[in-house]
Formats: C-alpha cells, sequence, structure tokens
C-alpha cells in the first residue's frame, strides 16, 4: 500500500493526489514493505484549520496592537509634562493666547494677559517651570494638588487632577492664582473704576475686599462726593504676588481736614453759604475739603431775642495751619480767664510805631498756637527741625528742647486729635503764659502706641510784633 510522503495518509495505488493534505505524490512511489514482528506506525492526519478559528485568531492580534497603540496615544495626550513643554514655549515666544491655552484663570478677576505674561517671564519662569516638572516626576508618586511659587513666596499656581480616564490615566489643569484687592478711601461711599468695572468703597481707612486682579498694572479713577464738596482720583493699581496673595489700593483724594476751634458749640454750621442743620458739635474735625475746591465754611446761632450771630467765612484754601477758627467776637468776654484783669478778654500791648495800644485777642494766640502744633507735629514726621523753628524765640530754650526731641527718634510718628487753650494770662510786658489741652496719637519707635492728653504750659514772648514760643513752662 501507498502511503502520501507528506501527511502519511494512505492511497490507493494509482493515486497520484493526497486527498487528505493535497500533496502531489510521484508516480514510481515503491510500495510499503511490511516489517515482520513490528507493528507499522502511522502519523495521524492534521485537520486544515477552520475559517472561524482563523478569524478568532486574527481579531485578537488586531486587538491586541489596537490597545498598545490606544495606550501610547492616551499617555501621549494625557502626559503632564507636555503642558509644561507647551507653556515653556509660550513664555519664551511670548505668546499669550498659547499661554493661556494651557493655563485657566478665574473669569471673574481682572488680568491683561499680555502683561501678566511678561510679569511670568520676567518673574524666574525658569524655577516655576522645574517645580511644575519636579511635581509631576516625583518619586514619591504625583502629588495633587500641589502649588507653585514665584521667588517672593506669592502663589502663581495651582494643579489640580481629575478623575482618571478609563481608571488608568489621569488629566490635570493648571490654574492661575489671582490677588485679592484691598481698597480703602479716605472719603466715604467712594466710586472705584477699574478696566472699566465699577466698585463701590463703603468706609474710610479699613481695607475691605474689592475684587480680584492677576499681576499687572491697571487704570484706577476715584470718584466720591460728600458735604464738603467733590472729589476724583486717578492713578495706578499694581499688582504683584505676595505671601498673602493681596495687593492693597489707597483711595487717597488730594483733600484737607482740619480742627474746629469755637466758643459756641451749639452754633449751626454752613458749608458755601448752605446750613448743614448739624452744630458745630457734631464735627470732630472738618473735612476732608477737596484742595482744588473753593469751600468757605461759617457758623450761626439764635440768641434768646430771636438775633442770629454769624462769625467771619473762613476759606479753606487759605493758610489755615491744620485749623478752622469759627468765634463769636461777641462771645469772647464771657470765655477767656485772665488772671490780670478776670472781666477782660484783651491784653495792651505797645506798637513800636506809635503810643496808642493795641490788644491781642485769645482767638489770635489759641489760633497761633494750633499753628504751631500742627508745625510741630510736621517737623517730627518729617525728621525736619526746620519746618517749625521760625515759631521759636531766638534765644528761648524751647527752640533746642524741641530740636533735640526731634532729632532723638524716640517718636516714629504723632498725629494731633485735639488741641484747645485752657488759659492765658500776661505775665510781663509782651510777654504770656498759655496752658493748652492737647491729645496725641503717638507711634514711638519701641513698638508702642499711646493716645495721652496732655496739660502743656507755654511762654510766648513778641518779638517784632509776632508771637513765638520762647519755653516750655510745664506739661502734665
Amino acid at each position: 500500500m501507498k502511503y502520501c510522503t507528506k501527511c502519511g495518509e494512505s492511497l490507493e495505488k494509482n493515486q497520484t493526489f493526497c486527498i487528505s493534505c493535497g500533496s502531489k505524490q510521484m508516480e514510481n512511489q515503491p510500495e510499503a514493505q511490511a516489517n515482520v514482528g513490528q507493528p507499522v506506525q502511522h502519523r495521524p492526519p492534521r485537520k486544515p484549520m477552520s475559517k472561524k478559528k482563523r478569524v478568532g485568531i486574527f481579531s485578537i492580534i488586531a486587538l491586541v496592537v489596537l490597545l498598545t497603540s490606544a495606550h501610547f496615544i492616551i499617555s501621549s495626550v494625557t502626559d503632564p509634562l507636555k503642558i509644561v513643554q507647551a507653556m515653556d514655549r509660550a513664555v519664551t515666544d511670548q505668546d499669550a493666547e498659547a499661554f493661556f491655552d494651557e493655563v485657566d484663570v478665574n473669569e471673574t478677576a481682572l488680568i491683561n494677559k499680555e502683561e501678566y505674561l511678561s510679569y511670568i517671564h520676567s518673574s524666574d519662569w525658569e524655577s516655576m517651570r522645574i517645580q511644575l516638572t519636579e511635581g509631576f516626576e516625583s518619586e514619591d508618586g504625583q502629588k495633587f494638588d500641589f502649588s507653585i511659587y514665584e521667588y517672593g513666596g506669592g502663589k502663581v499656581f495651582t494643579v489640580k487632577e481629575h478623575p482618571k480616564v478609563f481608571g488608568l490615566y489621569s488629566t490635570y489643569d493648571i490654574e492661575a492664582i489671582p490677588n485679592q484687592v484691598v481698597a480703602s478711601a479716605n472719603v466715604e461711599d467712594t466710586s472705584v473704576s477699574i478696566e472699566g468695572e465699577t466698585l463701590k468703597v463703603k468706609g474710610v481707612s479699613e481695607y475691605q475686599d474689592l475684587t480680584l486682579a492677576y499681576p499687572g498694572e491697571y487704570d484706577v479713577k476715584g470718584e466720591a462726593e460728600s458735604e464738603f464738596g467733590t472729589f476724583e482720583y486717578r492713578g495706578t493699581l499694581s499688582v504683584f504676588p505676595n505671601e498673602l496673595n493681596e495687593s492693597e489700593l489707597m483711595i487717597d483724594f488730594p483733600s484737607n481736614s482740619y480742627i474746629l476751634n469755637t466758643n459756641k458749640e451749639d452754633a449751626i454750621l454752613f458749608i458755601n453759604g448752605e446750613s448743614t442743620d448739624k452744630p458745630l458739635s457734631a464735627y470732630p474735625e472738618l473735612g476732608p475739603f477737596p484742595v482744588e475746591e473753593e469751600v468757605t465754611v461759617h457758623a450761626e446761632w439764635e440768641d434768646e431775642d430771636g438775633k442770629t450771630h454769624t462769625t467771619e467765612k473762613v476759606d479753606t484754601q487759605s493758610n489755615l495751619w491744620g485749623s478752622i477758627p469759627l468765634y463769636f467776637e461777641e462771645l469772647e468776654a464771657e470765655e477767656v480767664n485772665v488772671d490780670r484783669e478776670p472781666d477782660s478778654n484783651t491784653y495792651t500791648k505797645e506798637d513800636e510805631d506809635n503810643s496808642q495800644g493795641e490788644t491781642i485777642e485769645k482767638a489770635e494766640v489759641e489760633d497761633f498756637m494750633l499753628q504751631f502744633l500742627g508745625q510741630s507735629i510736621d517737623a517730627l514726621n518729617s525728621k525736619d527741625f526746620s519746618i517749625v523753628e521760625p515759631y521759636f524765640s531766638a534765644d528761648g530754650t524751647g527752640k533746642a528742647e524741641s530740636r533735640d526731641f526731634i532729632e532723638s527718634g524716640r517718636v516714629e510718628s504723632e498725629t494731633l486729635l485735639d488741641g484747645k487753650m485752657l488759659n492765658l494770662k500776661e505775665v510781663d510786658e509782651g510777654e504770656y503764659e498759655v496752658t493748652m489741652s492737647e491729645t496725641y496719637e503717638i507711634d514711638y519707635s519701641d513698638g508702642d502706641y499711646k493716645e495721652p492728653t496732655f496739660e502743656a504750659t507755654y511762654l510766648l514772648k513778641e518779638e517784632n510784633g509776632e508771637l513765638k514760643v520762647d519755653s516750655f513752662v510745664e506739661i502734665n
């Protein structure tokens, strides 16, 4: 019997092709001889692979290739280092559009994208880039959320991780951190316009949250109106990161405020001829007044007989030296404490050019003293004795004592809260002792803070027809 030379299938004698595997057979193939005493071994025939099996194998191979390709594609797309690389190119090219394709911003915050990118470039971007890279490549695993800081300690970016794609791949957002802008003004109910956005600052002196802003500079316009006048402000808001991520805006309208001196506190205040319907006692100080607006003030009161009494009008544009005197002359005789002549409100001084008597009024002395105190404070805060020097007599001890105190540096700054004359006494011809009540805010150089009230007595002398401070007699 003949057998297929390839698969071993038995063949008929004249069969030239194997019907099992299809192999062609040699024409003169010798017949197999039986081996005596040995069993004949036959190779089992191999069945051809079915079409269904072949399709299954090809499908598995294709799926493996597809999954492998998808893994590499998704890993590449979600690789956070590609974000860092894109940011780096944008910073180098100063391409704001490309930079903010990678970085999210707070939509409610003020931002000038070109200025912001310029700030990033000039604020040690290399250090920020390294922080981002190290954060993503941390050996301890990726640390989310984490923040990026500029060299001054201000937080610039926060990196946030989102839920994993297919449970395997993380995606990330890099968010730019804005500053909180806090604002204050020296006039209540101030309107603030920044880059077309109008905001309100309600209080005075204390800072309040105003808006959010990214690093850069922004034009600021401020407007306010009070019973003392209309105010305008133009300035710039500069925003830079810091440890608090906070930027301060002070709307400081050019203005002047004054201490009010009067001998009739229940008199009504008038501003530009219009009554405020408020007594003078309602005003701890007058102002602030706009420096570029002419404002006049006076006071009126009505006696028991219905007669109206009026003070002189005071122009706030005049040189007031920190105080506004609103005195009713007819009341002066009742208020002056005179040791030499109790019922009199004046002292006689001889004019060198003639022999006629000339009087010195309490209001004149008090006004001089308040000017002196105001200039003394300016000299102390500026550390410049020359500001107050003209108020001292040439030979008195007060000049040297004041200079030594200012130059000692014991007081950092000082503010006069209240000042009024308690007593006026003529001690000699052309010499007067004046006792003042003075209340201050004092910031000492060692960090201490006090609000003391003093009773201080000064010796004044007339020199060339002008009052001068000669010496400090007593301070309690």
